[in-house]
């Protein structure tokens, strides 16, 4: 039986490829890591940090306006660089950069009423833009965001769905939340927040 199966592996590498070979042998090859964010040597790992983005997204006025709520949590290792970062810098969203102008507004809102219309920067890889949308100098601490509880909000245009802008699993938005760890790490914890409940 083994000397069938390596057989058909054989078989298998010469007319269809190594990855299909181990495919026959039960074993998957692994999956593609993901294209976001553009940052390397950088922690992903969801909740390694004390800042969150919430698992649902809220409407708000005017209408096509989707709000990310910003929350804080301990990490689950207080002990780490990143476990240690003290204030969030920047929130960046897996956008397609070809429907850029169907984002009319980008605001920061909180609890208290204040609103703030901020400007998104596109990340740059040499003369490409990357599908990154970047949300920079927010400088927030766990104590400010405990309190003030901030949303950043995007406003679209009525023909421009929140699923078409958001990029990667199909009815989620993929984010990094952005922070400077301990001994200068580089943390971004990447969320998939769902769309709808």
């Amino acid at each position: 039986m083994d000397r069938i199966r390596l057989t058909i592996a054989l078989v298998a590498v010469l007319c269809f490829g190594t990855v299909q070979a181990r495919s026959l042998m039960g074993k998957s090859s692994p999956p593609p890591s993901l294209p976001f964010p553009a940052l390397t040597n950088c922690q992903q790992k969801a909740d390694s940090t004390p800042f969150r983005v919430s698992m649902t997204v809220t409407k708000a006025i005017p209408a096509q306006t989707f709000c990310f709520n910003i929350t804080t949590a301990t990490p689950n290792n207080t002990a780490t660089s990143c476990g240690k970062a003290t204030k969030l810098e920047r929130v960046q969203f897996w956008a397609a950069y070809a429907n850029r102008t169907g984002i009319t507004t980008i605001t920061v809102r909180d609890t208290k009423g204040a609103q703030k219309t901020v400007s998104g920067a596109w990340i740059k890889s040499g003369n490409t833009y990357n599908d990154e949308l970047v949300i920079a100098n927010l400088g927030w601490t766990a104590g400010y965001i405990a309190t003030a509880s901030p949303r950043i909000c995007l406003t679209l245009h009525a023909d421009l769905p929140l699923d078409t802008l958001c990029l990667g699993p199909a009815g989620r938005c993929t984010i990094g939340l952005y922070s400077t760890g301990a001994s200068s790490a580089k943390c971004c914890p990447v969320y998939t927040v769902p769309l709808s409940a």
